[in-house]
């Protein structure tokens, strides 16, 4: 936690966005894609995913979860309930808009999301960026002082980077909401039946790297299951160094499963 501020409120705090943070939906093919983004995060994290989906000619929808993209304050407000009801309700308005296959892609708290709308909606593929499965330690103890201290704050750093515009900091209270979904998604894993496609930074400094062993243990009647390990980027790898590789990957799967699909 070296560098982080223990605050009670998230006075003083500045925050920084750009309209990249806003939702984002791009009407293309008959296939969908919803793409989450994560905790304390906004679409622009997720712009290098959603972008090549979208020239590749894919319906592509990048919601903004309740309380992200305005201050901590509001943040803590929500709950579990409320962001999975947004995965859903973005899920529900790909169908609406046509597309009869929806592949899920989610980063971070987004993967657990998207892990959890493959258990309960028909999906043709989904994506697991580096999910939350076990937390690092420092997260849990930050939760465990959360009710003396609700706001854990960083130092404020100039916006360079478009594609990393999220909080500064942590409602810590909310950390908790995290392991909830997470509870959620290892309980009802063989629920899920499609392709899955589990991607994990190897410098991940906020998910345990035995997250995904978890997940294949419980993956027991997805159609397939494949792991690709990234070594040089942190727990954000879609605005890392390997954003660009990840990218790739993430439109190859999408791809390659469409194609086997139709042979």
């Amino acid at each position: 936690m070296f560098g982080y501020g223990f605050k009670s409120s998230d006075k003083g705090v500045i925050y920084e966005f750009t309209d990249l943070r806003k939702p984002y939906f791009h009407r293309g093919n008959e296939v969908g894609c919803l793409v989450l983004h994560g905790f304390t995060g906004t679409p622009a994290n997720m712009r290098s995913v959603y972008a090549p989906l979208e020239k590749a000619g894919y319906t592509v929808h990048a919601p903004l979860l309740s309380g992200h993209g305005t201050t901590l304050a509001d943040m803590n407000e929500y709950r579990a309930s409320d962001w999975l009801s947004d995965a859903l309700a973005g899920y529900q308005k790909l169908r609406e808009e046509g597309c009869t296959r929806i592949y899920v892609c989610g980063l971070s708290m987004g993967a657990i999301l998207s892990g959890l709308v493959a258990e309960r909606r028909d999906c043709a593929g989904v994506v697991l960026m580096s999910a939350p499965v076990r937390m690092q330690g420092y997260l849990n103890f930050a939760y465990s002082i959360s009710p003396l201290f609700p706001y854990i704050i960083l130092p404020h750093k100039e916006l360079k980077d478009e594609e990393r515009q999220g909080y500064q900091g942590i409602p810590a209270r909310r950390l908790g909401d995290i392991r909830r979904l997470s509870a959620m998604l290892r309980k009802d894993m063989d629920k899920v039946t499609c392709p899955v496609f589990i991607i994990q930074p190897r410098k991940d400094n906020r998910v345990k790297l035995n997250s995904v062993d978890i997940l294949v243990r419980g993956l027991v009647h997805a159609r397939s299951v494949k792991i690709q390990y990234f070594d040089n980027s942190p727990h954000g790898i879609t605005y890392g160094p390997e954003r660009a590789e990840n990218a790739h990957e993430v439109l190859n799967f999408v791809q390659s499963t469409e194609a086997d699909r139709i042979a």
